[in-house]
């Protein structure tokens, strides 16, 4: 009798009043216990629990927790609707700093090189090949290339940087793109088709066609 059961959020407890009484009505008894008065107030308990409506998502905020127990908050409905009004503000602001963010950058006039972000949605649009050799290449390898050389005043706009191997990096050098595509055929690397399409792909990089999306 020295304990309190809950359910649902609602303490059980011995009234004060009640004292236990023995068959032979004596205190303490270790006889079977008559206590009706309990039993009802239990069947009562477990009556309204399975009344009581779910709990409101957002309604309850736990303040602390320790082996004793738990001290939560409840929230006023109105309470609730402000704090779910804060979450979409919060969400919407942010979207809206990387829509701006995205809009203040002039792709035209960006420096490709300047953040990794830029030079990611360079590799992005060639989706993991050469642009020159079409070979697969993984992220820790692959390197951005001029196509007009800085040697030769190649800018860093997207319409001049391309994702490529290490190797066919190495071995453009200061040579001019399409020269470079027309040797990576020669030494059969490419085929016709092949090719055909990475000097069409060329022309549509420089025209400005080829323009990278921002994450």
């Amino acid at each position: 009798m020295g304990h309190a059961e809950a359910f649902f959020g609602i303490n059980v407890r011995p009234s004060p009043s009640l004292q236990c009484w023995g068959e032979r009505g004596q205190t303490g008894s270790s006889l079977p216990l008559k206590i009706p008065n309990l039993v009802s107030q239990v069947s009562l308990v477990k009556q309204v629990s399975e009344n009581v409506p779910p709990v409101p998502h957002g309604a309850l905020r736990l303040l602390q927790r320790s082996k004793a127990g738990h001290l939560v908050e409840v929230r006023l409905p109105a309470e609730i609707r402000a704090v779910r009004l804060s979450r979409i503000e919060s969400r919407t602001t942010a979207q809206g700093d990387t829509v701006s963010a995205h809009a203040a950058i002039n792709l035209d006039e960006a420096d490709f090189l300047k953040n990794l972000t830029l030079r990611k949605s360079i590799h992005a649009r060639e989706r993991g090949q050469c642009f020159y050799c079409l070979r697969s290449t993984a992220p820790s390898v692959c390197c951005l290339d001029h196509v007009v050389p800085q040697a030769r005043s190649g800018c860093n706009s997207y319409r001049n940087l391309v994702s490529s191997c290490m190797e066919c990096n190495a071995q453009k050098g200061k040579t001019a793109a399409d020269d470079f595509l027309r040797r990576l055929y020669r030494e059969r690397r490419l085929t016709a088709t092949e090719l055909a399409a990475r000097l069409r792909a060329l022309d549509a990089l420089t025209s400005g066609k080829l323009r990278p999306s921002l994450p």
